[in-house]
């Protein structure tokens, strides 16, 4: 029996060598993306001595557009560099709106497909994600979303901590200039075999709908943030991502020596239509997650979602445009740093001889 786009004896990732070709695509994008992010890293921080003391709202807008420059080298990874052909099905989003967005949460690179959608929305770089902990400390990739804003909780047995940390992070996005988004992975995290087990025992102690494609949602966060945010947006949107073969790893994806077709189903909700109390919510949301697991039966059994798919293109000039132009400044960076590392060892040598 397929669950979500896999075998269920395949459901724990298997390890696919890569081909020589897509070794060398996979390794050259990373060099790309972390020789270049290490710049915008340096950027962000002088940003955060020169402009976050005097001005919150210059430095917030400062940092979506440097994300707005760079996060696009993801999705052009996953696009252009890999065989990840995205669809879109649902309902019409409007760009530049903004949300409380729930999704679902699959593999351990959704975020990249997110990123394709929210461009296409003209919102990449006022995303705010609320992510694991151990996400800012990722290299070039944990500094881009901690000086983004990004909420940061532990998860773990820690919803004291947590919920000190989400209260502080809402009330300060409150006052973010403009529209953004603002994203919740209800499960809290991604979907494997052993979890849905776990979540399915939970479901059945509890009395809640057991689902086969999807973990049960946790609504504690989720309340947090709609009891902070509900005066700030009109809608929410429902995304539930599907991979219709296995889910990839990230070298997958990006060698692109096998096709992994997804499709993002958004539906947009008006916010007057979710309950405010905590009772209220949990039920809705359980009831949001019931929906989506039939989707993706549908989606199983037909090769679709059974809503017609929408269009959200990316901006082929602006995508290879930016790409050429990172190369540009990853090739002047090597330059540098070839010219730094021989005058360092030119200097090594005078004073040793």
């Amino acid at each position: 029996r397929r669950v979500h786009g896999k075998v269920t004896s395949q459901l724990m990732a298997r390890k696919r060598s890569l081909s020589l070709w897509g070794n060398v695509k996979f390794v050259y994008y990373i060099l790309l993306v972390a020789v270049t992010g290490f710049l915008v890293n340096a950027v962000q921080l002088v940003s955060l001595v020169v402009l976050y003391p005097f001005s919150l709202k210059l430095y917030r807008l400062f940092n979506k557009f440097l994300l707005d420059l760079h996060f696009p080298l993801y999705p052009y990874g996953s696009s252009y560099f890999g065989r990840c052909p995205m669809t879109f099905a649902g309902d019409v989003v409007p760009k530049g709106e903004g949300a409380v967005c729930l999704i679902n949460h699959p593999s351990t690179v959704d975020w990249i497909f997110g990123f394709q959608y929210a461009m296409s929305k003209d919102s990449l770089g006022s995303m705010k994600v609320i992510v694991k902990d151990e996400m800012k400390w990722l290299p070039v990739f944990g500094c881009n979303i901690w000086c983004n804003e990004f909420i940061f909780v532990k998860r773990k047995n820690n919803w004291e901590h947590d919920q000190i940390t989400l209260n502080s992070g809402m009330k300060q996005l409150v006052s973010y200039p403009g529209n953004f988004w603002c994203i919740i992975f209800p499960e809290g995290t991604n979907f494997k075999a052993y979890k849905r087990e776990s979540s399915q025992k939970f479901a059945r102690e509890n009395n809640l709908p057991l689902l086969e494609h999807l973990l049960n949602p946790r609504s504690k966060a989720f309340y947090l943030m709609m009891k902070e945010l509900r005066g700030r947006f009109e809608y929410i949107y429902d995304g539930s991502l599907f991979y219709f073969k296995d889910t990839p790893t990230l070298g997958q994806l990006l060698a692109g020596d096998e096709e992994f077709p997804v499709c993002l189903h958004v539906r947009r909700i008006p916010i007057c239509e979710v309950p405010e109390d905590m009772a209220g919510l949990d039920a809705w949301l359980q009831e949001r997650y019931r929906i989506k697991d039939k989707m993706f039966e549908y989606a199983l059994k037909n090769g679709r979602f059974e809503d017609p798919l929408v269009d959200c293109p990316l901006n082929p000039w602006f995508m290879h445009g930016m790409f050429l132009g990172w190369n540009a400044v990853f090739v002047l960076q090597l330059l540098a740093g070839y010219r730094m590392a021989a005058w360092a060892v030119a200097a090594a040598c005078a004073s040793i001889f």
